[in-house]
């Protein structure tokens, strides 16, 4: 049965809070108005949101990486020699000439011994084996880790093919945990970092902001850029795009965060409003009991 008007209804915790009786429940951060919602909802609503909209960003990245990336590294390793390895940072192996292993649009997989390069590779993501380091390349540039000294590491089919399939569902579980964790720790600071923004809004507007609900706002106003950012590389995995598309998304999703910080605060009731609903000592107005029709008959005295 829904609480009597005026009553506060009871929260995600338990907990009643009376504040909350003035929003629609927090559900969605698609809106100002359901971003707004966060605000003054519980601290565990809006981690429930932010952990489905972690999770879903964690399944597209894996998702790509089992559709774009594992393929190719299976055929690159289905491409090595029998024998070969690394041993004290050096790569020893059949290959002495610059060998690709496997390509696609998204990456390629090369043996460059001799340290020549190869143009022709247009992927997204280029990885060399060269005589001493494993270089890493893309539009942003190269960058080279050196081998691991005083170790030796297999570098032929014939090892390298069982340990991935045996270490897939570790590495999977092992990108999820470092995916989620470090969106949270990134919507963390930068709601850390930009609850001054829904404050002032709300101060310059006449809306209600107390510092606590405005970090909650400001949280929940980066959800919908990372959803943004979610369907840009799911569409990138796919191939639809390129990657220089996909990083205009990356920095869409950045101004679509700061909109909702400006947007979503306007949703929020005026100052007067809210102090009337928190204050304990007002009530609502109780009906008047009407009186009763008189009666029409001339005989009876009034």
């Amino acid at each position: 049965m829904p609480p009597p008007p005026g009553q506060p209804r009871p929260s995600l915790t338990g907990a009643s809070t009376p504040d909350e009786s003035l929003f629609p429940g927090a559900w969605q951060p698609l809106t100002p108005g359901g971003v707004a919602a966060f605000a003054f909802s519980s601290g565990r609503r809006l981690f429930v949101a932010q952990s489905v909209m972690a999770l879903l960003a964690a399944g597209v990245f894996l998702g790509i990486l089992h559709h774009a990336a594992l393929p190719v590294l299976r055929q690159a390793i289905d491409q090595l020699p029998d024998q070969g390895s690394i041993v004290n940072r050096l790569l020893v192996s059949p290959l002495t000439n610059t060998t690709v292993l496997a390509q696609s649009s998204m990456l390629a997989i090369a043996v460059d011994s001799p340290g020549r390069g190869h143009a022709g590779l247009r992927s997204d993501f280029r990885v060399w084996f060269r005589a001493r380091e494993l270089a890493v390349c893309s539009v942003f540039g190269c960058t080279a880790f050196r081998y691991s000294q005083n170790s030796t590491m297999a570098f032929n089919r014939k090892e390298i093919l069982p340990a991935l399939d045996a270490w897939i569902p570790v590495a999977d579980a092992a990108l999820a945990l470092v995916f989620v964790g470090g969106l949270f720790v990134a919507w963390t600071l930068l709601a850390s970092l930009f609850f001054p923004i829904p404050m002032l809004v709300a101060r310059y507007s006449d809306r209600a902001l107390p510092l606590r609900s405005s970090w909650k706002l400001s949280g929940a106003a980066l959800m919908p850029g990372a959803l943004l950012a979610t369907a840009g590389l799911a569409v990138y995995g796919a191939g639809w795009i390129s990657l220089t598309a996909w990083l205009v998304v990356a920095v869409l999703h950045l101004m679509v965060g700061w909109l909702y910080l400006v947007l979503a605060p306007l949703s929020l009731p005026r100052r007067e409003t809210l102090e009337k609903a928190l204050n304990p000592f007002t009530a609502p107005a109780l009906p008047t009991q009407e009186e009763p029709p008189k009666s029409r008959n001339p005989f009876t005295s009034p």
